[in-house]
């Protein structure tokens, strides 16, 4: 990689930080607005864009090559959109679930240094959540 490609990709980096962020802080509040029982229409428009977050996060992580966060945004895409198509109801235990993920993910993408590695891995949220489309499913 050239000195142009090295810099282009620190600013992608950067961006993508910044991004992940936001649509982590976007998770985070959802889930809270869901569980706080606010009214149909509020609660689906929230559903919505908690499961846009969730779409926004794994293209983002594409973008700069983090596979592993991808596919946890890949699976967390899938589990919002069975609620937004009504298919299950968020319960206290699966926001836990979802909180602790994002909190992870978002502490491998604080590690990403300049060159795109992460200091961990997301295999672990990856697992959690197979594991409630596993029970969803059963």
């Amino acid at each position: 990689m050239d000195i142009q490609d090295k810099e282009f990709f620190k600013e992608l980096i950067s961006m993508f930080k910044m991004e992940t962020a936001e649509h982590i802080a976007a998770i985070h509040g959802g889930l809270e607005t869901i569980l706080a029982k606010s009214s149909p229409g509020e609660r689906q428009k929230t559903i919505e864009e908690v499961h846009r977050a969730a779409h926004s996060l794994k293209g983002a992580a594409r973008t700069v090559g983090l596979l592993e966060i991808e596919t946890a945004g890949k699976h967390l895409e899938k589990l919002f959109l069975l609620l937004k198509n009504g298919q299950v109801e968020l319960t206290k235990k699966m926001a836990e679930t979802f909180h602790e993920c994002t909190d992870t993910l978002e502490r491998l993408i604080e590690t990403m240094n300049d060159e795109g590695a992460v200091n961990g891995s997301a295999v672990e949220v990856i697992h959690r959540l197979e594991a409630v489309e596993q029970a969803l499913n059963s």
